[in-house]
């Protein structure tokens, strides 16, 4: 058995490397790295128990899925080459992943072991970042629930709070309910947690639907229960005090919603049964088992991956990564200064370089600039971090989790001076009554983010797009990346403000030779 477990065990590891890449860039699936382990334990339970094989004949429809399948797996890892955090990449690498390990299992033995086998391969799915159109509204949503109830419940316990956003403010400061204090994070380790213990107990489908279902309302009421927590806190010692309570509130919710969730798995275990136990069968004889699939597949995604390092590696070293620009923040105006960016700021960013810095201009109308620099990556796991941070950190989430609502989005467009290319967006709030504009710029040397007629919003056309000029480019990622988000307050209209923050941006830059 191990023998032939060899393969498709290293088809596996190959995808799950790609997949560390998402798991290391996006902080709420870390749990992903504990996934393959307890898959793995899942599969060889049902294994012990598997049906007797009834490998079918072999037809031309299962071998077409087979290569469709291997087809679209190398697909997948040559798109997560060159958009490390590209979350419709690492969907399409799983779906045919799994495919190939269904196919496979059907071709050993039939539809007996493909129902029988099924769950713990497909368990592996929830492990990958959710699409980001379902994702970011789902943290809206939940961020926004759980600042009105912590805010209710604080008010009814006695605490004093008014809540603008998912912002809550005290008498003594203000406690921001972030994407992590959403309780995303929370929901999605639980949701592996009870699917992994229906499973492991066997649990017919409505209890493992209660378990799902128990869990996402232990999720909500735990982070609820944290947030009115960090309420007192801050009432009590200010903001200070609620840096220092945070995480620690944080992994002690965390760990009575999972100490909640075994409770209930343990309550609705279903009453024994005597059962005479089931025969173990025997893996069935060399020609059910398809060896010359698996080899195929073996050797395609060796030539596949040799093929990448190829196209890639061979040009790196010539690729210019020095920009013929520098950043160069308007530190001669009047009232000029600077701010310590939050530690958990910098923490989640994870950048090299970055200013934070505020001015009035003449008229007494403040500006603030938030410049930040991520360095070439040395490896995939680091480019997948700054891919996700300066591509994904867009200034409508934070600035509407902070109170602010936002009113005109005007589209991307590339702002362009001495083959100097920048993807920029500019966005109108309403910050609590008071008007406030913000312009975003993103720039890569070569970047797949900012070549000329690059102007769509974010899709999945515009992402294959991007992905073919990276490839043509043999750009990988792993050069420098660079973002300026420049805001002002009180602008008299929108034309004023957008052509006012584009002289800024141009004004902070200082050109050099190449």
């Amino acid at each position: 058995m191990m023998a032939r477990a060899v393969l498709p065990l290293f088809i596996w590891g190959c995808a799950i490397y790609y997949f560390g890449q998402l798991w290391q860039a996006f902080p709420d699936y870390h749990f992903g790295w504990i996934m393959p382990v307890l898959g793995l334990a899942l599969f060889w339970e049902r294994w012990q128990n598997r049906p007797a094989p009834e490998p079918p004949p072999p037809t031309a429809l299962a071998r077409m899925a087979f290569i469709l399948s291997a087809l679209t797996f190398s697909m997948g890892t040559w798109l997560l080459e060159v958009m490390p955090s590209w979350r419709f990449a690492g969907w399409l690498l799983a779906l045919s992943l799994t495919s190939l390990t269904l196919l496979g299992l059907y071709e050993s033995g039939g539809r007996a072991w493909l129902k029988h086998l099924a769950f713990p391969v497909c368990f592996f799915l929830v492990a990958i970042p959710w699409p980001t159109r379902l994702e970011i509204p789902l943290i809206t949503q939940l961020s926004q629930l759980n600042a009105l109830l912590s805010a209710g419940l604080a008010n009814l316990i006695g605490i004093p709070c008014l809540r603008q956003g998912t912002v809550i403010e005290t008498g003594a400061g203000t406690v921001g309910v972030d994407t992590a204090c959403s309780g995303i994070r929370s929901l999605q380790a639980t949701l592996m947690v009870a699917l992994f213990l229906g499973e492991l107990f066997r649990y017919p489908k409505w209890r493992r639907g209660l378990l799902v279902l128990g869990g996402a309302g232990l999720t909500l009421l735990g982070n609820v229960l944290r947030t009115s927590y960090l309420i007192r806190i801050c009432d009590a010692q200010g903001t200070a005090g609620v840096q220092q309570h945070h995480d620690e509130a944080g992994l002690t919710v965390l760990g009575i919603t999972l100490a909640g969730l075994l409770l209930l798995t343990w309550g609705l275990r279903p009453k024994p049964v005597n059962s005479p136990p089931l025969k173990r069968a025997e893996i069935p004889s060399a020609p059910g088992y398809p060896w010359g699939l698996w080899l195929g597949l073996t050797a395609w995604v060796l030539l596949s991956q040799s093929g990448m390092e190829y196209w890639f590696r061979s040009s790196e070293t010539t690729v210019r990564q020095t920009p013929h620009w520098i950043f160069s923040p308007p530190r001669e105006r009047a009232g000029y200064g600077e701010k310590d960016i939050p530690a958990a700021t910098r923490e989640m960013l994870k950048y090299d370089e970055g200013i934070n810095a505020i001015w009035p201009d003449e008229s007494g109308r403040p500006w603030e600039l938030f410049y930040v620099r991520w360095l070439p990556a040395s490896n995939r796991y680091r480019a997948a971090e700054a891919t996700a941070q300066a591509r994904g950190h867009a200034p409508d989430i934070c600035l509407q989790n902070a109170g602010m609502i936002l009113q005109t989005n005007y589209g991307a467009k590339i702002l362009a001076r001495d083959d100097v290319e920048l993807r920029t967006t500019v966005e109108r709030f309403d910050d609590h009554g008071r008007c406030f504009h913000v312009l975003a710029a993103y720039w890569e040397p070569q970047s797949q983010a900012c070549y000329p007629g690059n102007s769509e919003n974010p899709s999945t056309r515009l992402g294959f797009k991007l992905a073919w000029h990276a490839i043509r480019q043999h750009d990988r990622g792993r050069l420098e990346k660079r973002v300026i988000k420049i805001g002002v307050w009180d602008m008299p209209d929108d034309p004023t403000a957008i052509l006012a923050l584009e002289k800024c941006l141009w004004a902070t830059l200082g050109f050099t030779k190449k």
